[in-house]
């Protein structure tokens, strides 16, 4: 009798044992699948707020384009008014020189002319380079506040 009280006390110490393994792989997987919930929503997160960081700088990229675009634009307009300006002046002083009677004259109109030249180029220069700046600014600035868009109100 007493091999079979040893036998019983081994048969529930063995179903203890089952039990608690049973337990354990029950919390291993509890374990598993809470850390497998994480981590899909974490890469969940990171592809939502990669595409949001996409989205912000494809919408910087494009006012920056606009901006350089709009600037591109004013500079080719301040260039052109620079040419009509000049080819005014040489006009008005090629006919200048027709009604010059000696070569003082024509020395002084060619000497207003060169000084005319060289007023309006310095001019435009300075009008070009402050486009230029600006141009930049409003790049640079489009690229450092990416929430904002072009004539928004608020």
């Amino acid at each position: 009798m007493a091999q079979s009280r040893q036998n019983t006390g081994t048969g529930a110490s063995a179903e203890a044992a089952r039990d608690q393994v049973e337990r354990m792989m029950e919390q291993g997987r509890d374990i598993a699948s809470s850390a497998i919930d994480q981590g899909t929503e974490q890469v969940r997160q990171a592809s939502d707020m990669s595409r949001t960081a996409t989205a912000a700088g494809a919408m910087s990229a494009m006012r920056s384009g606009s901006a350089v675009a709009e600037g591109m634009d004013q500079m080719a307009q301040a260039w052109s008014t620079y040419a009509r300006d000049v080819m005014q002046r040489t006009t008005d002083a090629s006919q200048a020189m027709m009604r010059c009677k000696n070569l003082t004259d024509v020395l002084g109109v060619q000497a207003d002319l060169m000084r005319g030249h060289m007023e309006a180029f310095l001019g435009h220069s300075s009008k070009v380079a402050e486009l230029t700046s600006r141009i930049a600014m409003q790049s640079f600035q489009s690229y450092a506040q990416p929430g904002k868009d072009k004539g928004s109100t608020g």
